[in-house]
């Protein structure tokens, strides 16, 4: 990004603001992160991120969401592979039994199902990046813009949502 016209009047930093604020565009299997300076995925936006301490750490904290929710998931299919593998190549005398082959079935589609609940259940931080690097770049250019209203981003339209005083669903 270039360097922040702070001192310039409250037209040109309006104008930076609008050029540089991000828009999200999220597709069923992909997520872009939009500017007029270009198209950024989720690992690109790292430098971008940096630049404030609110985003940097958003970031932090979706990665390591995503660390933790792909650990689960990568034991658990590893727990299924390994039994499926081990029970392909070995001679009859030597695979496992059908019960030690249900335990390790059940293991590993178990820890398979908790990353998918625990993906549905921790609010995952990139949700909000660019709200927060948005309101970031209106406080470092000293712009009391109100907020961009977005449409929040809903992933089931089953789960209800926030609404005025209670939860509900919105058509």
């Amino acid at each position: 990004m270039p360097n922040l016209p702070i001192g310039a009047d409250p037209a040109t930093r309006r104008a930076f603001y609008e050029h540089y604020r991000f828009t999200t565009d999220r597709g069923f299997f992909t997520t872009y992160w939009r500017r007029a300076d270009g198209e950024y995925s989720w690992r690109s936006l790292e430098n971008v991120a940096g630049q404030f301490p609110d985003t940097d750490a958003l970031y932090r904290r979706a990665q390591t969401r995503n660390t933790v929710i792909g650990t689960i998931a990568a034991v658990g299919g590893g727990v299924e592979g390994f039994t499926l593998g081990y029970n392909l190549a070995a001679s009859n005398a030597n695979r496992m039994s059908r019960n030690e082959q249900i335990a390790f079935y059940s293991v590993g589609g178990g820890l398979v199902l908790v990353s998918l609940v625990v993906s549905l259940a921790w609010h995952d931080p990139a949700d909000d990046f660019s709200d927060v690097y948005d309101a970031s770049l209106r406080r470092a250019l000293g712009l009391d813009l109100p907020p961009a209203s977005r449409a929040r981003y809903r992933m089931f339209a089953w789960v209800p949502e926030p609404l005025g005083d209670g939860y509900g669903y919105r058509f």
